[in-house]
Parts: C-alpha cells; sequence; structure tokens
C-alpha cells in the first residue's frame, strides 16, 4: 500500500500560519483561521497518509488565531468606541467606525485674566 503526503495537512498550518501574519485584520484572518481548522479536520480523516502531525497543527494554530482575533477585535472596539452602547451596530455598519478619544481643550488666551490665571 503506498503512502503519500498529505498536502490538506500543509495547506492546514499554512493557513493558520497566514492567519497569524494577518491577525489585526479581522477579515483576512477569521477566514484562513476557519480554513486551516476545516483543512486540518479533513487532513486527520484521510487514510494512508502521511505527516497528520502537520494536520493537527493547523488545527491548533487555526483555532488559537480564531480565539484571538475575536477576543482582540472585542477588546479594542470596546475600548476606543465613544458610545459604549451600540459598538457592536457601529462596527457591523463599517469597520472604520472606530474612533479614538477627542483631544483635549486647552486654554487659549484669552481665557486667562491679567494674572496669568484662568
Amino acid at each position: 500500500m503506498k503512502t503519500v503526503d498529505n498536502k490538506k495537512a500543509y495547506f492546514s498550518l499554512a493557513a493558520g500560519i497566514f492567519a497569524f501574519l494577518n491577525l489585526f485584520i479581522w477579515y483576512l484572518s477569521i477566514p484562513m483561521a476557519m480554513l486551516a481548522i476545516v483543512l486540518g479536520i479533513f487532513a486527520l480523516r484521510d487514510r494512508n497518509v502521511q505527516k497528520k502531525d502537520f494536520g493537527i497543527a493547523g488545527i491548533v494554530v487555526g483555532s488559537v488565531m480564531l480565539c484571538a482575533t475575536i477576543g482582540l477585535h472585542i477588546v479594542a472596539l470596546s475600548l476606543f468606541q465613544k458610545d459604549q452602547s451600540d459598538w457592536i451596530k457601529n462596527y457591523l455598519a463599517s469597520p472604520s467606525a472606530v474612533t479614538a478619544a477627542p483631544t483635549p481643550e486647552f486654554p487659549t488666551k484669552q481665557d486667562t485674566d491679567i494674572t496669568g490665571k484662568i
């Protein structure tokens, strides 16, 4: 019986690494992590193939990257959103809706009296 290399396992690990490299870009990282998990599962189900450990590594890296990407973006959105009540609605409407906090206003020369106090 001839054994063949497991290409699905290689692609699973490659997709997991690609998800890691694009951790901060959610629309690339999440699908690649899911692809790594699915390809890893298919790689483990194949018979007469070598390198199943690459499939296991792809499942592990894909799972970690899926959780890390979702967790990172939830934390980032909750920290940088002005209105805390509907941050998910704003995020789903536009990924660029995350804005930084407003800059503080410093007193101008007109705001001070003769002594230099505000």
